[in-house]
């Protein structure tokens, strides 16, 4: 196994689809995030929170791809991406919620959506 195989077989990547901001409905457009690695995740307390501060302050860090383009039809820089996302509340909060519940932490299962 290649260390490439290796990374994509057993590091968890979840597919966020964004919501609607009228409806709430998931949408065709998504994110795609890795699961936060050990360190990120030795971060946490046991303050709700700052928890939340935390995992805000590593989500622009852990997006790997999205259907998301510019007005030429090219994919945009993860920076760019993650900037829209932390520009609203609303929306990294979605995101941040979506990704959180995806993500296997006590289980080795894989997620259908991958």
């Amino acid at each position: 196994m290649t260390i490439e195989e290796m990374k994509n077989r057993f590091c968890y990547k979840i597919k966020v689809y964004l919501r609607d901001p009228e409806t709430g409905e998931p949408t065709e457009e998504y994110i795609i995030l890795r699961e936060p690695n050990s360190t990120e995740l030795a971060k946490l307390t046991d303050n709700e929170q700052e928890n939340n501060k935390i995992i805000m302050a590593i989500m622009p860090n852990c997006i790997v791809d999205s259907s998301i383009t510019d007005e030429t039809g090219n994919k945009v820089k993860n920076k760019q991406i993650s900037d829209i996302i932390m520009s609203t509340t609303t929306l990294a909060t979605d995101v941040m919620n979506d990704w959180l519940k995806a993500c296997p932490f006590s289980s080795r299962k894989r997620n259908e959506e991958n």
